[in-house]
């Protein structure tokens, strides 16, 4: 399972007793041995707090899967950081490769989704598509680590129509005819894996072959953009680092860009920054973009169906209702879009801003 399809799946499910554990985790050994303690530590406060919360025959199928997760989570395979979300009915798991602020549990009728928000904003999982004229591969990759290699009906694909001798290649336009056909079934390729996925494309190849991709592309916005092939350096775990660092930049060029587009929006009337006044567009529709500082988490009580209560942190407890996660997701589901940033140019507005529709 994709994460894109994990964060559609929690953030869909809605159970009276639900359990997000959010922890920070080591990569390496020893460190990782402390993370079995913290696990310890953290399923043992979950617990407690549902039992005083909700009755006994209420909270025990809860109990019992939290007290299995200590037997499911292999440290030796830990990242930065872990987040389990349990409930009567299913225990998913989820690592990152980004560190919490904190470390935190939150109980209630829904998951607190904004770590894997979070990571979906970062493009954290995506494809490598490695075009040429004669072969194309597609690898499926985590942040800069190669998971597997795509094969499937379409990939790997090698170029029918490739021409290898000297005298018909010099025929421009019956190669480039070639080359469109080719890169064309190519994207029709791209395209099914985007529809069953909702993971998109960075393209490592020549200039040349990606600029008639694009021309021939049914969907240009599946693709992340490009990286220039070095072919002295296209071993998989290679291909993914060099892909990761153009992601990575990708990423902070495109956020930069969303905050111009929300400040834009400000001697329009287009900008809320009330956190009430956000939660109640994101219910009703009128989210265009909104922009969240990565720390920034606001405790809450729901006083009505788009009424909140904001709760001092001091006084917060996890039976708070994760705003930022619903207010994330209610935009995303409405086909909005949603920033998490650790950009300064924000703070000129607070730590949260949304750009409305209307």
């Amino acid at each position: 399972m994709t994460l894109q399809q994990q964060l559609h799946e929690l953030a869909e499910q809605r159970s009276e007793i639900s359990v997000t554990l959010s922890f920070n985790t080591h990569r390496t050994h020893p460190d990782s041995a402390q993370d079995s303690i913290m696990l310890k530590n953290i399923v043992n406060e979950a617990k407690q707090s549902v039992i005083l919360q909700f009755d006994k025959k209420k909270a025990q199928p809860i109990l019992d899967r939290l007290d299995r997760l200590i037997n499911q989570v292999d440290v030796r395979h830990n990242l930065e950081s872990l987040h389990a979300f349990v409930n009567a009915e299913s225990t998913a798991i989820v690592r990152s490769p980004w560190s919490l602020d904190k470390n935190s549990i939150t109980i209630g009728e829904r998951f607190a989704i904004a770590p894997l928000l979070k990571m979906a904003n970062r493009n954290y999982e995506y494809y490598i598509l490695v075009l040429s004229k004669n072969t194309t591969q597609v690898f499926r990759v985590i942040a800069d680590k190669v998971i597997d290699e795509v094969k499937n009906e379409h990939f790997p694909f090698e170029n029918p129509l490739f021409i290898p001798e000297a005298v018909r290649r010099s025929d421009a336009r019956t190669v480039d005819n070639h080359v469109r056909e080719y890169f064309n079934h190519v994207d029709k390729g791209v395209v099914e894996l985007n529809k069953a996925s909702g993971m998109s494309f960075l393209v490592v190849s020549l200039e040349e072959n990606y600029t008639v991709l694009q021309q021939v592309a049914d969907r240009k916005g599946i693709y992340l953009g490009h990286s220039a092939i070095d072919y002295n350096h296209v071993a998989p775990h290679e291909l993914a680092k060099q892909a990761w660092d153009k992601v990575s930049q990708i990423q902070h060029q495109e956020r930069a860009q969303a905050i111009e587009q929300l400040m834009s929006g400000v001697s329009q009337g287009r900008v809320l920054t009330d956190l009430q006044e956000i939660y109640r567009a994101s219910i009703n529709g009128n989210a265009e973009l909104l922009i969240v500082h990565e720390d920034f988490q606001q405790a809450v009580t729901k006083i009505g169906e788009q009424e909140i209560k904001l709760i001092d942190k001091k006084d917060s407890s996890p039976m708070d209702y994760d705003i930022i996660s619903a207010i994330a997701w209610n935009i995303r589901s409405k086909n909005g879009r949603v920033i998490f940033t650790q950009q300064d140019q924000l703070k000129d507005l607070g730590n949260i801003a949304l750009l409305t529709r209307y």
